[in-house]
């Protein structure tokens, strides 16, 4: 993963993404974020821009379907 910036894991429901990402994101230096975490949400939310422009290093993010399907699909 160290030559492509961006990864995405989709599939169906309870197909083991949300615990994927967190194993990798168990890295030293990883940060990881779950859109279920009410304060996360309404920072991405609110800013998504904002959001990821503060971050920096390794990140990994976990999204609830009702926040994908409101934030991604206008």
């Amino acid at each position: 993963m160290s030559d492509t910036p961006v990864v995405l894991l989709n599939g169906a429901r309870q197909t083991g993404k949300t615990t994927l990402a967190q194993e990798l994101a168990a890295a030293p230096g990883v940060r990881y974020f779950t859109l279920d975490d009410a304060a996360t949400l309404a920072l991405a939310a609110n800013d998504p821009s904002g959001f990821i422009r503060n971050l920096s290093g390794p990140v990994g993010f976990a999204s609830p379907r009702p926040f994908q399907t409101h934030f991604f699909h206008p």
